[in-house]
């Protein structure tokens, strides 16, 4: 009976695990499907959206962008992510570039249009400011900190300097003894 009992038992056994994975690569992806964190593929979304310019130069602001954008599976030259990009670099460029880019009669399309468009508005932004700079009196090119005390006569143009005489004031006029000797 025991032989009778095992032939049974035998041919009534299965395989424990009858899926096929395929390739190594379908089998980590049904892996991640399966455990990892489903908010975990929105983060470099997440650090996408909230990527602003605030005080970075044009060229630093694009080169992060565009490692965010390889980050998030969006290719920076693809011309599906398009949309996408433009969507980002309207909201996050500085309102400057965003509002002079809007008026050029040609919209940029693709990043490297938008990198280029940027560039060019924040040279001639550099260069305009130069100029300012350039041309006021030098009290008003320090920083706010260091224009707190202003003469009157240079706060309004029309209070005619006042005429300073100059008083030196009266010094010992015998050298001290331990001098002379």
């Amino acid at each position: 009976m025991e032989g009778k009992f095992q032939q049974q038992n035998c041919s009534a056994r299965r395989p424990i695990c009858t899926t096929n994975w395929g390739t190594i690569s379908e089998f980590i992806k049904e892996l991640d499907n399966k455990f990892l964190d489903p908010h975990l593929k929105l983060k470099p979304e997440i650090a996408l959206h909230s990527y602003e310019q605030r005080e970075m130069m044009v060229d630093a602001y694009f080169g992060g962008l565009k490692s965010k954008l390889m980050e998030a599976g969006l290719p920076p030259d693809a011309y599906e992510s398009y949309p996408f990009i433009h969507s980002i670099l309207c909201r996050n460029l500085s309102q400057f570039l965003c509002d002079h880019i809007s008026q050029q009669e040609n919209l940029p399309t693709m990043y490297l249009e938008w990198k280029a468009a940027a560039g060019k508005w924040e040279q001639q932004n550099e260069e305009l400011n130069l100029e300012r700079k350039r041309d006021k009196p030098p009290q008003q090119r320090l920083p706010p900190q260091y224009q707190r005390y202003q003469p009157r006569y240079q706060q309004n143009q029309h209070y005619p300097p006042p005429q300073h005489q100059q008083t030196v004031p009266r010094t010992e006029t015998q050298r001290p003894r331990y001098i002379q000797q």
